[in-house]
């Protein structure tokens, strides 16, 4: 992209912005994203330094000098370049908030406090494979019927992270998903020695190599803990004489396939690996699954 890309907007008011780019360039390139009138005159410039290389995410702010009904969002090159814009994120600062909320028949909230995480490698990674900005967190308990209260702290660790977090349907109790400081990422002995064992000799030069499960490139997709005997890592590769897809190992799923039948020992080895995963999942079932207990 070397021209410039203009994004039309529902108007611009002269106040504070906040926004994203997710950009990609194979050479470093400086960028401009700009607040523009509807005849084009820049309202509020800003000026990004995108490293060439893997895809970025660069926040930028703008603060237009007037406001513009039918404003727009410009982001342009001022000398020759190439750039890839995947993704545009453009939102008011905190005055898109309401100032004096009608809070007094609002029960106590859950305030939960981190760093922005990024986003996971992959698409099918879960959250886990996300990494915080910086290290930090913490829980607090808001009244928004007695703001003479000051907030509540129950959890803070200024060197941990929270990942995500939810309430009991009782609004008794907080569950919520956290990583120590130095604290990595654990791999299951069934998905790290059975599956990745039968993976390591028979997959890898079709799929590529692996280094634990965080970088897996969203194959997770693969396996099927509901129905393991439907996981695609089984079916995709299994004869459509056995009543799978029959895809080969070559290109395009050109060649012979992986197993000639359900009968393969490593067929049947990747099999109860997931059918172990299936089971311990069960054995401790999540907020959302029957059977849990906090």
């Amino acid at each position: 992209m070397g021209i410039p890309e203009t994004l039309r907007l529902l108007g611009l008011a002269e106040k504070p912005y906040q926004g994203w780019l997710w950009v990609h360039s194979a050479e470093p390139v400086t960028l401009f994203v700009a607040a523009e009138s509807e005849k084009g005159e820049t309202l509020a410039e800003a000026e990004l330094a995108v490293a060439g290389g893997a895809w970025k995410q660069l926040p930028f702010a703008l603060a237009p000098r007037a406001s513009d009904p039918a404003g727009q969002l410009a982001v342009k090159l001022k000398e020759a370049g190439e750039f890839q814009l995947g993704r545009v994120r453009l939102h008011a600062a905190d005055w898109g908030w309401p100032e004096t909320p009608a809070a007094a028949d609002l029960p106590p909230m859950v305030v939960v406090t981190r760093h922005q995480l990024s986003a996971p490698p992959a698409v099918g990674q879960d959250l886990w494979a996300a990494v915080p900005a910086a290290p930090g967190c913490s829980i607090r308990i808001v009244d928004p019927a007695r703001p003479d209260l000051p907030a509540r702290t129950i959890f803070r660790d200024p060197e941990g992270s929270i990942y995500d977090a939810n309430l009991s349907f009782d609004a008794r109790t907080i569950f919520f998903s956290y990583r120590g400081p130095g604290e990595a990422p654990t791999t299951p002995d069934w998905f790290a020695h059975d599956f990745m064992g039968v993976y390591h000799r028979r997959c890898t030069e079709r799929h590529g190599g692996l280094e634990g499960s965080t970088d897996w490139e969203g194959r997770y997709a693969w396996i099927n803990l509901t129905r393991p005997q439907f996981s695609a890592a089984l079916t995709a590769h299994l004869s459509a004489d056995a009543g799978s897809r029959g895809l080969g190992t070559g290109p395009e799923g050109s060649g012979p396939v992986l197993f000639a039948d359900t009968a393969d020992p490593d067929y049947q080895t990747m099999l109860r690996a997931i059918e172990k995963g299936s089971q311990l999942a069960l054995e401790r079932p999540e907020a959302d699954m029957a059977g849990f207990a906090p």
